[in-house]
């Protein structure tokens, strides 16, 4: 319970000490606020291409999971339905192909921010 309301003072006494401090400091702030909106774009370029590079792997694994494997030893109704189970066969799981198409439109948002 402690901690809890030692969070909670210490946000309090944070957001309140930048609340007053833009208030009282407009033009640093505004000079803070320009620098931010020139890097977010960067971060989110870099997040995005992240997100991209680890899509990219787990697709690439999954596409060599899914080629036959000549001598795997895997015979029989076992061997079927644990890589039938493996490969999310049945269409649950997620959508990795929309997700690698949702974070390049990410990155090319943030380029074309980077741009401007």
């Amino acid at each position: 319970m402690f901690k809890i309301i030692t969070h909670v003072a210490v946000f309090a006494i944070g957001a309140g000490s930048g609340i007053y401090w833009g208030v009282h400091h407009q033009d640093q702030a505004d000079q803070v606020a320009a620098w931010e909106s020139q890097e977010a774009p960067k971060v989110q370029a870099a997040a995005a291409q992240a997100k991209i590079d680890v899509l990219n792997k787990i697709m690439a694994s999954q596409q060599a999971a899914a080629q036959p494997q000549a001598n795997s030893g895997a015979s029989g109704l076992l061997g079927k339905g644990m890589a039938a189970v493996g490969l999310g066969g049945n269409g649950s799981g997620p959508n990795y192909a929309q997700m690698l198409l949702d974070a390049q439109n990410d990155l090319n948002s943030a380029k074309s921010k980077m741009n401007q």
